[in-house]
């Protein structure tokens, strides 16, 4: 009886180099068919940062405002060919002696306190354009109210709020 084993039974270098070609175009195929996806999520993030930023600037605005003892709105720059910034100067008590002036500059909200020192509302992450701050009034039921309306655009986006004064 004679016993026979067999050597060398598996892959040839040419099945290796044409399963390793067809892997690889496979993974290809699959990497660019995921590809949108990872846009659409930087894409989303940076739409959530700009949601998110105008939110704080509304808050921050809204509480600014409604704390403030006297609102002034002034409009600078205004003439032909030149693009109107409008700016606010919130003044509180003669206790506290601040004055704040709330101004679009550079694509962002930039707030300056009297003693020169100066925060943006907003960050780079996003473009703030066409501020604008206008007093609004309303009668109802005899009574007339006189509010704040603010409004700006953060990277082509509306945001808007009313604020009614005491």
């Amino acid at each position: 009886m004679k016993i026979t084993t067999t050597i060398g039974k598996g892959f040839t270098l040419i099945e290796v180099v044409v399963y390793i070609g067809l892997l690889s175009i496979f993974m290809t195929g699959v990497f660019m068919s995921l590809y949108p996806l990872f846009d659409a999520a930087t894409w989303l993030r940076d739409k959530n940062n700009g949601i998110e930023e105008s939110h704080v600037a509304l808050s921050t605005l809204y509480t600014l405002i409604k704390n403030a003892d006297s609102v002034d709105i002034l409009e600078n720059g205004a003439g032909e060919g030149v693009a109107v910034s409008v700016s606010i100067i919130l003044r509180y008590d003669a206790v506290w002696g601040n004055e704040i002036k709330i101004y679009e500059e550079d694509n962002q909200l930039r707030l300056i306190k009297d003693t020169g020192e100066y925060v943006y509302i907003t960050s780079h992450n996003v473009a703030v354009r066409d501020t604008t701050f206008t007093y609004v009034s309303e009668e109802f039921l005899g009574q007339v109210f006189v509010g704040i309306f603010f409004s700006f655009l953060v990277n082509s986006v509306l945001y808007s709020k009313t604020i009614w004064l005491p």
